[in-house]
């Protein structure tokens, strides 16, 4: 079967079409045709290299953590999916590799599709809108009638972000250029700031959270709108140290994170304020929840453009160039086959 393969840590020119064996199916797994994979800055990252203080994988490794597809075959201990389901599912970390025609996955990750989507929509939601979702509901803790900044909200996980935060009731301010407003706002921000010409950081202290998904200095800034006992949570810094604790990182990488988070550990100090990390973890039970919103018509999944898994290398320039609205998507395989409405 084909697969996009990274063959060492590097630039585009790593990345090929490789023939690979089918993966056997373990007793927890199931066995996906894989339809349609969505792409994220994690895998550039990944590819890059920029990841292997934390996550060090073996090269060559197949590309990808999103999927949408059907179900071929179930595992003995995952009888709750059958053959022929229509599904979707973050890999996580531990197990990257969706970016091939058959992919085997944990039951524990993988979900039933939102009935409204097709595959190629489907396959633009799960990484992103965990990543919303965990960050703004079970991180932030966000409530209604709430304020918060959400950086770049016109990227894959900003979309997302935007149209959680109206679902549970907060007032959203958003980053973005100006071209990129009318969507946000019919998204659910009340407020677009153009980056190009304001900075956000004269807003005022008048936000409960933000939500930083560009680390450097809009991270720092951050610190500056954000009131007294709020958080600033970023995906994209470096662990705070109750997560850095849980994730059992060894000496050294706790110290390079002691030493690269002060700046930002003497920011939320001044401004008495909380510094938050988030890795995503993958959960059957959240993406269930994501699926039931989209249904009901809450949240809608705003693709930018969708490549063949041969046209790979345009979908990765896109990807890499920061300027998509939403995600972008590889199809793997062709489906005329409508939502299941």
């Amino acid at each position: 079967m084909k697969a996009l393969v990274y063959k060492d840590y590097g630039g585009p020119e790593v990345m090929s079409l490789t023939d690979i064996p089918e993966p056997p199916t373990g007793q927890r797994e199931v066995k996906v045709r894989v339809h349609a994979a969505g792409l994220n800055p994690l895998d550039f990252k990944v590819r890059n290299g920029l990841l292997r203080r934390v996550l060090k994988y073996k090269m060559p490794l197949v590309a990808g953590f999103d999927l949408s597809g059907e179900v071929i075959e179930v595992g003995l201990r995952a009888r709750h999916f059958d053959i022929g389901d229509r599904v979707f599912a973050y890999a996580g970390p531990s197990r990257p590799g969706t970016c091939k025609e058959i992919v085997c996955i944990d039951r524990a990750d993988v979900a039933p599709m939102p009935k409204s989507l097709g595959f190629d929509q489907a396959a633009g939601v799960p990484l992103a809108a965990l990543t919303a979702w965990q960050a703004l509901h079970d991180t932030i803790k966000l409530k209604s009638g709430q304020e918060i900044l959400i950086h770049a909200g016109a990227g894959g996980v900003g979309t997302f972000a935007i149209q959680f935060a109206r679902h549970l009731g907060a007032r959203v301010t958003t980053t973005a250029s100006v071209a990129k407003h009318a969507l946000l706002k019919d998204l659910g921000a009340a407020e677009c700031i153009d980056y190009k010409t304001r900075d956000f950081a004269t807003l005022g202290k008048k936000f409960d959270a933000v939500f930083d998904t560009l680390g450097g200095k809009a991270l720092i800034d951050s610190f500056n709108v954000v009131k007294p006992g709020g958080k600033v949570l970023s995906i994209v810094s470096l662990p705070d140290d109750a997560t850095a604790k849980r994730m059992n990182l060894g000496l050294v990488a706790r110290l390079f994170i002691r030493y690269t988070l002060r700046p930002v550990k003497a920011a939320a100090k001044a401004a008495q304020a909380e510094y938050r990390w988030l890795s995503v973890a993958p959960s059957e039970a959240h993406l269930r929840q994501i699926g039931d919103l989209i249904d009901q018509g809450h949240v809608k999944v705003i693709l930018d453009s969708v490549y063949p898994l041969d046209e790979f290398s345009k979908a990765y320039a896109k990807l890499e160039s920061g300027h998509a609205t939403g995600k972008i998507v590889l199809r793997l395989r062709e489906d005329a086959a409508p939502p299941q409405k």
